[in-house]
């Protein structure tokens, strides 16, 4: 080769990454990616069709380039100079991922000191200090308070904020009069409590700033103040106030949230003197307290947001003085009217409250928790107007049943503003420690609180099946093995559901899916045959794909408003060909039959005997003696739990 010949261009290849990949997966959100091209040539790396960093090869060739952090999934890397490389595909599936929900959107706000996790708005940050930083934070040692954000795209819902020539929007009540001076809207008053307003419609659950502009005019030193109230237009009472204004033009701002749809009354009422003040460049806009806070809402307009929020975290040293608490965590209005809160009591007790316009909503005590304790708390917030358990308020602190309320007075608290171990004014504060604080989207179902809420030392069993496990007349199963052996439990069970539907609500819980699973389809609805029935069974199975499993066959009962049962009938033998397909098909270890458990709940009467020997439930065992029930008591259902071989079938799971 002459040295005027052109340089032999080698195409860009991508190599290798650090730390290598396990089966084509890399265990780190942001690898560094290696490859060969041209010696001191400048090489692109588009990953998923985007550029995501560039660099010089060396003078050997050789050139690396570290992927910004991102989210676990399936990507396609193509090194590009001239020519570009082939596609390269791996995937990331990094333990050190924030919080999703149950369908799998990460959380908008996640400080994790113990993995080093902080993430906020679709982006990780290196460290607390920056995060905090991103949301515009303050912190007051552990403790951390934020919001206040505006969203420069959301527009102002005042109207007429500028008043440039006439008070349009604007009325008067009492004996005030307005009128518009060189651009201000001048009020003149005359009584104590005159006041001016705007009626603001709707909104529920959001909060909002409201602004403006003012100072004194002839009025003097008890001026009137900017307000706000969800109570009347005439602003008379249970309001939030700003300061008097001065004689220098000042901004004011108060925070206010819409609870319960109703309309939102904002400007300004007199204190006392008389005179005039003059006002301008006013504002409504809806705040929070961050960015990420926008995608809580459910829709446009009045629609209010949902949420749900983890806590992981350590009690202090020692109690709140009596009469006084230390604050955990809360949301509000940037003041004490409108708050979702929990705080630690003097008792030593965790409290879940929710306050509306100086109301109380919901106090739910979640439990006790000792000093230098670690604990977590799940916890979800939506408006309850639907009354079920997918809205409303509900928490459950260490994966404990969850408290919960969702009738149609469970109003949802605008938030402004978010607090991590303090009240408003940096008051109450917690001096224990975090270890996690995540905020995701959306109400979560109850199983999905408790589940995040159980401690890492916990391994939650989970009961799936009809009204057996759902509970019917207080003998709920998974309450009473949780009761008997002090295990962790969630139910998903649903009355009146079938198998079929059963599969349904345990495959669409991905997040479930290596929790022990017990699975009874008690009075076996909607069975059709027997094949049919372990094919479904053969489903769940093979979606778990970890044996885990531990299924509790159908059982045949008697109708105690009818005669004896003399024979067997048809149903009890049917039922233990069930049985056996299923022990067949998955093994003894996998199957637990509870009649031999209820057949001992016999008290020897004719009916009783008659039962066992037709291979039924006795009927003393039933929940009634009604014609047609089928539902066990609690002691039967007690039995069941308590025995010692169903413990240790799933003690072994």
């Amino acid at each position: 080769m002459g040295i005027l010949d052109p340089p032999v261009r080698i195409a860009p290849r991508i190599t290798s990454v650090s730390p290598a990949l396990a089966n084509g997966v890399s265990a780190t959100s942001h690898p560094t990616i290696n490859g060969t091209a041209s010696p001191l040539g400048l090489v692109s790396l588009y990953l998923n069709g985007s550029v995501v960093g560039t660099a010089f090869a060396d003078a050997n060739g050789a050139w690396s380039i570290a992927l910004p952090a991102q989210l676990n999934g399936s990507y396609n890397l193509i090194a590009r100079a001239v020519p570009a490389s082939g596609v390269f595909q791996m995937a990331i599936n990094d333990p050190k991922q924030p919080l999703e929900n149950a369908a799998g959107v990460p959380a908008t706000f996640e400080m994790d000191l113990e993995r080093g996790l902080f993430y906020t708005n679709n982006t990780p940050y290196a460290d607390q200090a920056s995060l905090i930083g991103a949301v515009n934070g303050t912190m007051n040692g552990s403790a951390i308070s934020m919001g206040g954000f505006l969203d420069p795209a959301v527009a102002n819902r005042v109207t007429n904020g500028t008043i440039d020539t006439v008070t349009t929007g604007w009325n008067p009540y009492g004996t005030a009069t307005l009128a518009v001076v060189a651009g201000e809207l001048e009020f003149t008053l005359t009584s104590v409590g005159d006041s001016f307003s705007q009626t603001v419609t709707g909104y529920q659950g959001r909060a909002f700033a409201f602004t403006g502009t003012g100072r004194r005019g002839t009025n003097n030193s008890n001026s009137p103040f900017l307000c706000v109230t969800t109570q009347a237009a005439s602003l008379p009472g249970n309001v939030a106030g700003a300061n008097a204004v001065t004689a220098a033009s000042t901004a004011y701002t108060l925070y206010l949230s819409s609870l319960g749809g109703g309309d939102m009354y904002v400007g300004v009422k007199g204190s006392s003197g008389s005179g005039t003040t003059l006002w301008d460049n006013f504002s409504l806009i809806e705040a929070m307290p961050y960015q990420g806070w926008a995608s809580f809402a459910t829709g446009s307009g009045s629609a209010p947001p949902s949420f749900s929020a983890l806590i992981d975290a350590v009690t202090p040293a020692t109690l709140p003085i009596s009469g006084q608490v230390k604050v955990i965590w809360q949301v509000d209005t940037g003041n004490q009217r409108d708050r979702i809160r929990l705080h630690w009591a003097s008792d030593g007790t965790i409290h879940l409250v929710s306050t509306g316009n100086n109301g109380g909503l919901t106090d739910f005590t979640l439990g006790t928790v000792a000093v230098n304790t670690r604990f977590r708390i799940a916890l979800g917030a939506s408006v309850g107007l639907n009354g079920d358990a997918t809205t409303g308020y509900a928490a459950s602190l260490n994966g404990k049943n969850a408290q919960s309320r969702f009738d149609a007075s469970t109003y949802m608290v605008g938030a402004s503003h978010m607090r991590i171990g303090q009240d408003v004014g940096g008051t109450s504060v917690w001096d224990g420690s975090f270890n996690r604080v995540a905020i995701v989207k959306g109400r979560q179902a109850t199983d999905w609180l408790e589940y995040m809420a159980a401690l890492p030392t916990a391994t939650p069993r989970l009961f799936a099946g009809d009204s057996y496990i759902g509970g019917a007349g207080g003998a709920v199963l998974p309450d009473l093995y949780e009761t008997a052996t002090n295990q962790i439990t969630l139910n998903i069970g649903v009355g009146g559901s079938t198998f079929q539907q059963q599969l349904g609500f345990i495959t669409s819980r991905p997040y479930l899916r290596n929790l022990p699973l017990i699975i009874w389809d008690g009075s076996n609805n909607g069975m059709v045959d027997i094949a049919s029935q372990v094919a479904i069974a053969q489903q769940i199975w093979d979606w778990k794909s970890d044996g885990r499993i531990l299924f509790l066959p159908s059982i045949a009962v008697p109708n105690p408003g009818q005669a004896s049962s003399a024979s067997p009938n048809s149903n009890a033998a049917y039922l233990k060909q069930y049985r056996d397909a299923l022990i067949a098909a998955f093994g003894a270890a996998h199957v637990y039959d509870t009649v031999p458990t209820l057949q001992a709940l016999s008290t020897g009467s004719t009916d009783d005997n008659n039962d066992v020997a037709a291979g039924l439930i006795p009927r003393s065992a039933m929940l009634t003696q009604n014609n047609g029930e089928v539902h066990l008591s609690v002691a039967a259902m007690t039995a069941i739990a308590q025995n010692s071989t169903f413990q240790a079938k799933i003690a072994t799971l």
